[in-house]
C-alpha cells in the first residue's frame, strides 16, 4: 500500500471501514504518512462507526498541528475533510447523534475555508456528539486553538 493508494481511498468512501482499518495494522508505525492518510480515508467511509470517525479525524489532525511532523501546510486540507465529513454525517447519519442540533450549529459557523480554531470546535463538538472523549493533551491542544 503507497500513498497514492491511501490517498485514493479518501475519496472512495465505499471501499469499507474494515479494509481500511487491516491496512492500518498492516503499515508500520514508521510509516507515519500512510498511516495518516489511512485514517483520514477510514473517517471518510459511509460505514466506519462514528466514534472511529471521531477517533480518526483526531489522530490525522493532531498529527497535522504538530510542529515536528511538518505537516502544517495540509492544516487546512484536513480541516476542511473534518468539516465535510461532519456535515455529510450530520444530513444522512444525524439520528445517530447525541445533540445533533449542536452540531449543526458549530457547523453552521465555519467558513470556507475553515480555520484551524473551527476544526477544533468541530472536532470537540463531533466527538462529544458521539461519546468519543479524546485524551487530555489533544483536547487542551483543541481547547487552546478556540482561545487564540
Amino acid at each position: 500500500m503507497g500513498l497514492v493508494g491511501a490517498a485514493e481511498w479518501i475519496f472512495i468512501p465505499t471501499t469499507g471501514w474494515q479494509i481500511i482499518t487491516e491496512k492500518i495494522r498492516e503499515a508500520g508505525s514508521e510509516d507515519v504518512e500512510l498511516r495518516i492518510l489511512l485514517y483520514l480515508a477510514l473517517s471518510a467511509q459511509l460505514d466506519t462507526p462514528l466514534n472511529d470517525v471521531a477517533n480518526a479525524q483526531a489522530v490525522s489532525y493532531e498529527f497535522v498541528l504538530n510542529p515536528k511532523s511538518n505537516a502544517s501546510n495540509f492544516r487546512a486540507g484536513v480541516g476542511s475533510l473534518i468539516i465535510r465529513t461532519w456535515q455529510f454525517i450530520l444530513e444522512k447519519r444525524g439520528f445517530y447523534l447525541n445533540k445533533p442540533m449542536r452540531l449543526r450549529e458549530v457547523l453552521g459557523e465555519v467558513h470556507v475555508p475553515p480555520t484551524e480554531a473551527e476544526a477544533a470546535r468541530v472536532l470537540l463538538t463531533a466527538a462529544e456528539s458521539v461519546g468519543v472523549k479524546y485524551p487530555s493533551e489533544f483536547e487542551s491542544a483543541l481547547s487552546k486553538l478556540l482561545t487564540n
